[in-house]
């Protein structure tokens, strides 16, 4: 190898490092919202290059040395990131593949722990700063598969929060490392003693990339920055919304941790302070997220419930909370906000604590499964419409009334997610009969609506039908009439029985 490889080498191991720092310190800052900013997906793409040019680099300099298996390990590093960055890319853009994203992590992680051993055990005594870089890979790749392994097997709920936050440190020391591949280089080129040039051809490339590199990082890298620390857009209201949410009481709540939470809650017709009543929390999707504390009441069930007859027949306290545009319903502070809101309405108000329910569509609807998955004996009774969770969650669910409905044409959360959930408490039946317990029960509406079967033919003014999104049968005021209509305990009998 000559002076201008290692130069060039240098020089993009110092713009990964510029890279690193600028993506890790804005997700410390931004938390979970960076991923729906605008240039989080170019800007990541763009890191990904660069690491995998790194890789390239590091590839080519092992083979030079005839370091044979530092050189196989830094090949599969290359290939692993790059399948890793597709994962991320799909699961971004079109909301597949999550489960695959702990497996690729793994496998980025376990690919850099092959390299690290590679290198520390290399004979050769002339480059200490390679078994410096392998010492620190495989203390760093070892205790990033253990926590994966923890978060995904054993910890809780409140324990992964703390796990996302421990991650942030091993981003540091990965820059670290980084570092170290930059002094290792200036190591080589003090070292040679020629001076060799390479072809013009060759040399021409190192400076193309080196530009585009350097053009690409520093635009990208400074609106990425400036995006990510500007005010967020208002969001228009429209009449309809304004006159949906104008219904319920606005409220902010503040939590123990800081953590900001507008909602809606709309109390029992004709209050009495001497019974108590039902709780329903009403989850809306992810179209309605921001501050406005307004979209969320259209963004989920709560008008449905908060209809007149509805209200008289059976009444209940109705809390409708807005979720701040870049998190979700499975985040940890926004978890905790909603447990200690709840906790904060119970001391307030007459609420029976042994009739809390929670009813949500899409994003609404992964929070449903989530809350009544890592809440256990908190909520009686769920209505997830096109969600999905966590499958392991399943054993805590056991006592929870659940009716789920999926439409079977829906493009953004396949109804995959929810029948593989129905075949998994098929397979807890045995165990739920034991228990005096029912298995909950997967309908389609969509599929219920192909068939002109008698009795349900009402049903076809009171579902629309979302093409854009979900392609699902959203329920509306009949949503009392559809339990009768396919033969199904009345919902009044899951919510207010």
């Amino acid at each position: 190898m000559n002076r201008q490889f290692y130069y060039f080498a240098i020089f993009l191991f110092a713009i990964l490092i510029l890279q690193e720092i600028l993506i890790t310190t804005i997700l410390e800052v931004v938390g979970q919202g960076v991923y729906a900013l605008g240039l989080f997906m170019p800007y990541f793409i763009l890191v990904s290059i660069t690491q995998a040019c790194c890789s390239i680099i590091v590839m080519l300099y092992c083979y030079g040395c005839k370091y044979i298996w530092p050189f196989r390990a830094s090949w599969l590093c290359m290939i692993v990131l790059l399948v890793h960055t597709a994962i991320v890319y799909k699961i971004l853009v079109n909301q597949n593949f999550q489960s695959w994203y702990y497996y690729s992590y793994s496998s980025v992680s376990a690919a850099n722990l092959l390299l690290g051993i590679s290198l520390v055990a290399l004979t050769s005594r002339e480059h200490s700063w390679l078994k410096w870089i392998g010492i620190g890979s495989i203390c760093v790749d070892t205790a990033q598969i253990a926590l994966l392994i923890w978060y995904n097997v054993f910890a809780d709920f409140q324990m992964k929060g703390i796990l996302s936050q421990a991650n942030f440190g091993f981003s540091w020391l990965i820059v670290a490392i980084t570092g170290l591949w930059i002094i290792h280089f200036f190591g080589e080129v003090k070292a040679i003693k020629s001076s060799n040039s390479i072809p013009r051809a060759s040399s021409v490339s190192f400076i193309l990339v080196s530009v585009i590199v350097s053009y690409l990082s520093l635009s990208l890298g400074v609106e990425f920055y400036e995006e990510s620390i500007a005010p967020l857009p208002v969001r228009y209201v429209s009449a309809t919304e304004q006159a949906l949410a104008d219904r319920f009481e606005p409220h902010l709540f503040v939590s123990d941790d800081g953590e900001q939470m507008p909602y809606r809650l709309m109390k029992p017709l004709d209050y009495d302070s001497a019974p108590k009543y039902p709780f329903v929390l009403c989850l809306h999707h992810g179209g309605a997220r921001g501050q406005d504390n307004v979209a969320q009441v259209q963004g989920s069930y709560a008008p449905v419930l908060a209809h007149y007859d509805n209200r008289r027949d059976h009444p209940a306290f109705l809390l409708t909370p807005q979720c701040e545009v870049g998190k979700g319903w499975m985040d940890p502070d926004v978890d905790s906000a909603i447990m200690e809101l709840i906790a904060s309405l119970e001391e307030q108000y007459r609420i029976d604590t042994l009739r809390r329910y929670v009813i949500g569509e899409s994003g609404g609807g992964y929070g449903s499964w989530h809350l009544i998955g890592n809440h256990p004996g908190m909520f009686a009774a769920a209505i997830p419409v096109c969600g999905g969770s966590e499958e392991r969650l399943v054993d805590n669910m056991v006592g929870v009334s659940i009716w789920a409905f999926h439409g079977s044409d829906d493009l953004l959360v396949p109804v995959s997610y929810s029948k593989k959930w129905s075949m998994r408490f098929v397979k807890q039946e045995a165990s739920l009969a034991t228990r005096s317990l029912q298995a909950p029960t997967i309908i389609s509406v969509s599929e219920l609506l192909r068939h002109p079967a008698s009795g349900i033919g009402f049903l076809c003014r009171s579902v629309r039908v979302n093409t854009d999104l979900h392609n699902e049968a959203v329920i509306v005021p009949n949503i009392w009439n559809l339990a009768t209509a396919v033969g199904l305990p009345a919902i009044n009998s899951l919510f207010f029985g």
